[in-house]
């Protein structure tokens, strides 16, 4: 628990002295390219959590590295997104919308994970010579579908965005 309170404490500081870079960055590159970033950033961190064993302790420090390295990124480039492609026109509207529809599937997604953790609870794979139990597989679902996000929100950006 000491290693895991101490990573949390200088996870602090590191996000505050990332998030003036992630703010240049966004000044200079568009949305899409910090939502890209930000998002391998956070798979990477997802992809590298189930190593994490007794005798690779210091992955956890990389995981929770990664994860507040993109968390600013993210934050900005998400709250830029909100407005990305939503009319002038009732604005107002489409902002509640689109925070009624994030928090129903913020909640669906929370709830899909815990079923999947009780009815894969008792269950283990190996994967390249790691045993891996739910909450394992959990994250490399989680990233796996992150990057179809990620693979996704770049096809949707060259259909609208032209260059």
């Amino acid at each position: 628990y000491s290693l895991i309170s101490l990573v949390g404490m200088l996870s602090v500081p590191l996000n505050l002295l990332v998030s003036p870079a992630w703010t240049k960055f966004l000044q200079r590159k568009p949305w899409h390219k910090a939502i890209l970033v930000s998002q391998l950033l956070t798979i990477a961190a997802y992809a590298l959590n189930p190593v994490v064993t007794a005798e690779r302790t210091w992955f956890y420090m990389v995981c929770i590295g990664l994860g507040t390295l993109a968390s600013p990124g993210t934050s900005l480039a998400h709250s830029h997104l909100t407005y990305a492609y939503m009319p002038e026109e009732n604005r107002t509207a489409f902002v509640s919308f689109n925070a009624v529809l994030g928090q129903i599937f913020a909640f669906l997604g929370t709830n899909v994970g815990v079923l999947f953790i009780q009815f894969s609870e008792n269950m283990s794979v190996n994967v390249l010579g790691l045993q891996m139990g739910s909450k394992q597989m959990i994250n490399w679902i989680s990233a796996a579908l992150m990057l179809m996000l990620c693979v996704y929100t770049q096809i949707f950006v060259r259909k609208k965005l032209p260059e």
